[in-house]
């Protein structure tokens, strides 16, 4: 659905991305994408990003849906 409306992408046009360009591992899109994902999943920490990649849901979703 978030590719359907790009939501996150129209969302991150919003922002300015003031970090140096050759240190960025991932695009601000990605970070705020993952942040909006782990909220919608229930995740309120950044922290549980990690934890992510054992989340049975997301494993079936991200098959179904890649990015």
């Amino acid at each position: 659905m978030d590719r359907r409306i790009c939501l996150t992408d129209s969302l991150a046009s919003c922002f300015v991305d003031r970090r140096a360009a050759s240190r960025i591992q991932h695009s601000f899109e990605e970070i705020l994408r993952q942040r909006i994902f782990l909220i919608a999943l229930g995740y309120c920490d950044q922290n549980d990003a990690a934890r992510v990649g054992h989340d049975q849901m997301l494993v079936v979703i991200t098959k179904l849906c890649p990015l």
